[in-house]
């Protein structure tokens, strides 16, 4: 699974969705946070929920976790788009 912060802190997941054979697209879907989200209107994941740790893993873009209010998220390939501002 892959994941990403954007600049402007929001968690992306992309996982795979199969296209026949081996072959295989990775869409990224801002995450939805489940207490936030009321009436149809989506709240998201992201930094500036105090549950929102930072990421743990390497530097490379290589695997990382996240820590979220309902678990850890483990990404095989991982980028944080929030670093060098």
């Amino acid at each position: 699974m892959k994941g990403a912060i954007s600049n402007q802190g929001n968690l992306f997941i992309s996982r795979p969705r199969p296209l026949g054979g081996n072959k295989f697209e990775y869409l990224a879907i801002k995450a939805e946070c489940p207490f936030t989200t009321r009436a149809g209107v989506a709240g998201y994941c992201g930094d500036h929920c105090p549950s929102f740790h930072e990421p743990q893993g390497r530097d490379d873009g290589k695997e990382a976790s996240i820590e979220i209010c309902s678990g850890t998220i483990i990404f095989d390939e991982f980028k944080d788009d929030r670093k060098g501002q």
